[in-house]
């Protein structure tokens, strides 16, 4: 995704910049109500998602379902790109004079690509974190603008890692737009020696079968990882094998080991 050469500096920006907003979960609602607060227009929002549309229809905002519609809509001062999982052709971020700017859900570069947190919890990651970054050729390469970094706690499912990536971002995405007319953001050019990409393609290994010759640990954390709690699982299911059919495995506990009694 290639931006165009040309661009005004940051500077030259007035509080009350026009943008447009892409995404589908409900963070992108919050950061469009920091945005309207703080006296921005949105131009246009592209989403799907039903919740979405009725506060578009009720702030009286322009929304669509694909970006192709954008094609005849004005150009903006920034674009922002919010739990969007599409990647945008070069003619929607050249409509951006200043910024296009992505939310990831995960620490940059370590954890580019898609599913984050999940991979974050499988790999025993002591923290956590979120990125605010330019958009730029290839997903998840351009410089970082904002990032909060925080702890994974004992016993963390992706349920509840999701929810600290949510309140991070809302904070930080205060921070940066508050940032912007300041002419106070400093872009940090991703050390791309340190980068790790996760695919659409991959994931655990054998099907997130437990193999019980690995420690009780490991297994605990393979279903915390897997575990979004009352939400739809768009990753993957940890499954037992039970010989003539699966059994999924919905939350698990390390106990210690007792003996059975002579």
């Amino acid at each position: 995704m290639a931006l165009p050469l040309e661009r005004m500096s940051v500077d030259t920006v007035k509080p009350g910049f026009k943008c447009i907003v892409l995404g589908e979960q409900s963070l992108l609602v919050q950061c469009c109500e920091e945005l309207l607060q703080r006296g921005h227009q949105i131009l246009a929002v592209v989403a799907e998602h039903r919740r979405i549309v009725d506060w578009c229809d009720a702030k009286k905002i322009f929304h669509c379902a694909d970006f192709s519609q954008l094609q005849d809509i004005a150009d903006c001062d920034y674009l922002f790109s919010i739990t969007n999982l599409k990647m945008l052709p070069d003619w929607l971020l050249a409509k951006a004079r200043l910024q296009a700017i992505n939310f990831h859900d995960g620490p940059l570069p370590r954890y580019a690509g898609l599913n984050a947190p999940v991979w974050s919890l499988l790999n025993n990651e002591s923290e956590h974190g979120i990125t605010w970054h330019e958009m730029a050729a290839g997903a998840d390469t351009g410089p970082i603008l904002v990032s909060r970094q925080f702890p994974i706690v004992p016993g963390e499912t992706v349920f509840s890692l999701n929810t600290k990536c949510y309140q991070a971002a809302l904070e930080s995405f205060v921070e940066l737009i508050e940032r912007i007319p300041l002419g106070s953001l400093q872009p940090q050019a991703q050390d791309m020696a340190l980068r790790s990409y996760f695919g659409l393609s991959k994931r655990p290994h054998a099907a997130a079968l437990l193999d019980w010759c690995q420690p009780a640990a490991t297994l605990n954390r393979l279903i915390n990882a897997l575990d979004f709690g009352p939400y739809p699982n768009p990753f993957m299911l940890p499954k037992i094998d039970l010989g003539d059919g699966l059994l999924l495995a919905r939350a698990a506990a390390v106990v210690d080991s007792v003996s059975a009694a002579a």
